[in-house]
């Protein structure tokens, strides 16, 4: 990935002569990903990408009604893992964006993982990212709701990573 990224970043430092030389006009661009979500979601009420709703959902949707009512987050072995990644971070001088992003609420609703556990999980992880002053967070967890904010049950889709470029310029180009 970093072979790739460098010659692209190069490459656009040569082509662009400047940094914000290409203005994103990001009100079309929200535009624009509303309208792709509606076109690839429209076989389900949870505005997943029709393929993974054809795919893994569908078929089983009755099964899956309910089936995370136990589970829990207040505790798992990826909290350490998280540590360790903002760790590395620290110990190599790396000024990271974090991006912190929600599951799919109505989804979630659906399979019994109620709000209150999916609170519980997006606090563990903000109080992780709270004690590392190289880690900015872009807390997206609020989105869980929002229509094609994510392309299935915990995947950015249009709308999200429509956020997440805009982050990534932001930070890119920060003082």
């Amino acid at each position: 990935d970093m072979a790739v990224s460098a010659r692209l970043i190069r490459r656009s430092e040569a082509s662009s002569g400047e940094a914000g030389a290409y203005p994103i006009d990001w009100a079309k661009e929200e535009d624009a990903a509303l309208e792709q979500g509606k076109m690839q979601a429209t076989n389900n009420d949870f505005t997943m990408l029709d393929s993974y709703y054809q795919t893994y959902v569908g078929h089983r949707l009755s099964q899956l009604e309910g089936r995370d009512k136990d589970v829990s987050y207040d505790e798992s072995p990826e909290y350490d893992d998280l540590r360790c990644l903002f760790e590395i971070c620290k110990a190599k001088s790396i000024e990271a964006l974090f991006v912190h992003v929600p599951v799919n609420g109505k989804w979630s609703d659906y399979t019994g993982l109620t709000p209150e556990r999916r609170q519980t999980y997006y606090e563990q992880v903000r109080e992780i990212a709270a004690q590392y002053d190289n880690i900015t967070m872009l807390d997206l967890t609020g989105e869980e709701y929002t229509p094609y904010f994510l392309c299935d049950t915990m995947h950015l889709g249009w709308k999200g990573w429509l956020a997440v470029d805009r982050a990534m310029d932001e930070f890119w180009n920060a003082d």
